[in-house]
């Protein structure tokens, strides 16, 4: 009856520690789950902020060449008044010696 009583109250005292352990490892499980989801988050931003900056890279340069082209085509009707001007005083130059 002892034997039996003390079988029992092991039988009883291993059942709470494999729940317990149960319980434990269901917690590491959640935590494993938790410290995996946070990696694939961190993955995502950087993702992210990669695409944002050669997006803002892109832009940039886009801008950079925009005025460039800008630049050059004043330069260029800058240059074109300027032939404009210089044909114009020759034209008047060429009509007050005539």
């Amino acid at each position: 009856m002892v034997q039996r009583r003390q079988m029992l109250y092991e039988n009883m005292k291993n059942r709470i520690k494999q729940k317990e352990k149960e319980a434990q490892e269901r917690q590491e499980d959640i935590n494993m789950q938790r410290a995996h989801e946070r990696i694939l988050d961190k993955i995502e931003d950087d993702r992210i902020n990669e695409i944002k900056k050669r997006e803002e890279r892109i832009q940039s340069y886009m801008n950079n060449m925009g005025e460039v082209i800008l630049k050059q085509q004043k330069d260029a009707n800058m240059e074109e008044d300027q032939r404009l001007m210089d044909y114009y005083h020759l034209t008047l130059d060429y009509d007050e010696n005539e």
